[in-house]
Formats: structure tokens, sequence, C-alpha cells
């Protein structure tokens, strides 16, 4: 009756929720094109927000985690934007990505901020974390302006 294992799903049905996979999908980002990876990230911001069975901290654990794997793509992917000869819906497609990595940054902060438990978990932060979180958060915001 293993087979049925695959309709209930497991406790932790995202990728990042067990460590050693988490891990190595943020060890995977740094050995590809900056494009790809700032697409990834941005697709596992969005996914870690709405899984479940992830609890609070570990989802904020995780999305500094990403933030941190992803700064040095993202610069690489902004020098590929400014540097590179394209026609306007590439410039158009690079712009898009650019910003979409921005804003899925700043919602996630902003949901780690705003959600209730997450509070309650932001208070037991020592203050120079805090202070981390929130420069990040303005980070986020800002490279979402640019």
């Amino acid at each position: 009756m293993a087979f049925l294992n695959i309709f209930r799903g497991s406790s932790q049905s995202h990728p990042l929720a067990d460590p050693k996979a988490a891990e190595r999908a943020l060890a995977g980002l740094t050995g590809v094109e900056p494009e790809a990876a700032v697409t990834e990230i941005c697709t596992w911001l969005e996914s870690l927000l709405e899984a479940e069975g992830i609890n609070p901290q570990r989802k904020f654990e995780l999305t500094i985690a990403l933030d941190t794997a992803g700064i040095g793509q993202v610069r690489r992917y902004i020098r590929t934007y400014l540097g590179a000869s394209r026609n306007r819906s590439q410039e158009f497609r690079l712009w898009q990505l650019g910003t979409s990595y921005w804003r899925h940054l700043a919602i996630a902060y902003k949901w780690h901020l705003v959600t209730r438990e997450n509070v309650k978990t932001l208070a037991g932060v020592p203050k120079s974390e805090r202070a981390l979180f929130f420069a990040r958060l303005l980070n986020a915001y800002g490279g979402l302006l640019k």
C-alpha cells in the first residue's frame, strides 16, 4: 500500500522543507547562469510562502538563505542586463525577470513581517538579526524601485 502515499503527500511536501535538499538546492544556484538562477530563486520564494507544513521560523531561515545565495547571481544578472545589446522584446523580458526577483523577495520579507506567528517569532530574534532582516526588506524594496 505504499503507492497510496503519493495521494496523501508527506507532512513536509515542499522540497526545501528537508534541510539537506535545501542545502543542495542553494548550492546548485551558484553553478548556473544568472538568468536561470534568478528564475529559480523567484520560483522558490513564491512556492515557499504557499507551502504547508513548514513552520514560520524555517520559512524565515530559508528566505534569508535564498536572499544570501541569490545576491551574487542578481548582481551578475544586472551586469548582463546593462551590458548586453538587445532588441526591445529581449530588454523587456530581462527587465521583467529582474523586477520579478525583487518583487518576490519584498513580498517574502513582508509576509514574514505581517504574519502574526512570524511577528512573535521575530520578537525572539536578537536585535542584530532583526536589524539585518529590516535592512534586507528595505534593500528588496529599493531593488524593486530601481
